[in-house]
């Protein structure tokens, strides 16, 4: 088992990996887990499936079919095909943020 400490918001966080099933506890409010047990009770499946198929549904997929190269290729892609001018966008903030100075 690997583990990482985080802190968050204040609070000491303790994110573990397992290979198998884990336990979570979970406080939701009344209306939602009457929600969760009326729909899991109309699928035919236990709560905890229902739950764990939402979120695995809901969560972003970080298995091995994504490697930190593939997740990087693109990420600064703007589209824009030109050079950027970083002192002529400078230029163009200051004067969006401070239109009398420039005047």
């Amino acid at each position: 088992m690997a583990s990482t400490n985080r802190r968050s918001a204040g609070r000491k966080c303790q994110l573990a990996f397992y290979a198998g099933p884990v336990s979570v506890t979970v406080h939701l409010p009344e209306e939602l887990a009457a929600r969760l047990a009326a729909e899991s009770a109309r699928r035919g499946i236990s709560v905890e499936e229902l739950t764990a198929e939402l979120l695995g549904e809901r969560l972003p997929s970080t298995g091995p079919e994504t490697s930190a190269l593939d997740a990087f290729i693109g990420s600064g892609s703007s589209g824009h095909r030109e050079p950027f001018d970083i002192h002529r966008a400078r230029a163009e903030l200051a004067e969006h943020l401070n239109p009398a100075e420039s005047a």
